[in-house]
């Protein structure tokens, strides 16, 4: 079946009108601002869909990802209810300025297909119709030799992106919510370690009034921590309306810790792709998070738990009336033993490539 239209390097944000069931390709585009799903798209749709930005409704309200289960999806941003699988794929906030561009945390930069040439700044392809340029970084250690040290300049620019080369860093890292912390996609991942095992290994922290720029994204990188009777956490955001982005981060060998990973905060999300969680012993959780945000979705995708052994949990939800729920996509959870799976299981809204939850429990 040919395509009925083309759309390639496009901002979309009114009714695209189809007759029957059109086969659409769209490829890099931004589409914003529908109330629902179906003010874009007809029902149903066909075609292919790669690098775009599906984003939120009106009034940040959640567009409606059925619309989307007819097409062929890869390295897009999509609504958390679209089901489908596909490579690549991220969910549910866009991350965007007032103009609809990319800011600097989002999942959306060196989200596209790697196979397809670069951006302009020679990095991977960017999920959408615009770019965010990573021209003016800090970089580790060419700029500074610490990684600390660059980010308190990066904090105070306009990328506020730092860079950091392959090696072994023994540091502990206050890491302000706005910047984004990733290794040298071009080598292998650097290495953060903490010095003496008592403090949190990177502390995620929030200055001023939350707002689009409350996001710190970390990608590209290993961490470890051995900490001292539960002392300590390997990662830790704090206060409330904090939104933690991992992407091919892996936490290994981090023992006796309160936690490898905490979210404690009201209002505040997760969304891990490429977790690696794998040798940690005698922690109190893997990952402890605070589910209190009914507006974004938090999520799990294409992540390893393996080998990890006597944790009180590997994710323990905290849940209050302020509801919100947890995907899990195609989380592999292998060769654990000690403690549970889960705490509080009735909030995982979905465990999607036919994971079964009652077969996870440990």
């Amino acid at each position: 079946e040919e395509l009925a239209a083309d759309f390639e390097y496009c901002y979309i944000n009114s009714k695209i009108v189809g007759i029957g069931t059109p086969r659409l390709r769209f490829k890099n585009c931004t589409i914003m601002y529908a109330m629902m799903m179906e003010g874009v798209f007809p029902n149903p749709v066909k075609g292919r869909m790669s690098n775009t930005n599906v984003g939120r409704g009106q009034m940040g309200q959640p567009t409606n990802g059925g619309y989307l289960s007819n097409r062929d999806v890869s390295y897009s941003l999509v609504p958390a209810s679209f089901k489908g699988t596909g490579p690549g794929i991220v969910w549910d906030r866009e991350f965007v300025d007032n103009e609809s561009k990319l800011i600097n945390t989002s999942l959306c930069v060196n989200g596209g297909d790697p196979a397809d040439s670069p951006d302009p700044d020679g990095t991977i392809r960017d999920i959408g119709a615009s770019y965010f340029p990573l021209f003016d970084i800090v970089r580790v250690p060419q700029d500074y030799p610490t990684i600390q040290q660059a980010i308190d300049v990066a904090k105070n620019t306009t990328t506020k992106v730092v860079r950091v080369d392959s090696g072994t860093y023994q540091e502990n890292l206050t890491l302000p919510v706005g910047v984004r912390l990733m290794g040298n996609p071009a080598q292998s991942k650097p290495v953060i370690l903490d010095p003496d095992g008592t403090d949190t290994l990177v502390s995620i922290v929030q200055e001023g009034f939350p707002g689009p720029s409350a996001v710190s994204l970390i990608e590209h990188m290993i961490l470890t921590k051995k900490g001292q009777a539960f002392s300590g956490k390997v990662l830790h955001a704090a206060p409330d309306f904090i939104a933690v982005l991992l992407r091919d981060v892996e936490i290994i060998d981090s023992d006796d810790n309160a936690a490898a990973i905490s979210v404690p905060g009201m209002g505040s999300q997760i969304g891990f792709v490429d977790l690696k969680l794998s040798g940690n012993d005698r922690n109190g959780s893997l990952i402890e998070f605070s589910l209190r945000n009914g507006n974004y979705q938090s999520w799990i995708k294409d992540s390893l738990f393996e080998n990890n052994t006597n944790n009180n949990y590997l994710v323990k939800l905290d849940v209050d009336s302020w509801m919100g729920n947890l995907i899990l996509n195609n989380a592999l959870i292998r060769n654990n033993s000690g403690g549970k799976l889960f705490a509080n299981t009735s909030v995982v809204q979905r465990m999607d490539n036919g994971s079964d939850i009652s077969t996870l429990l440990i």
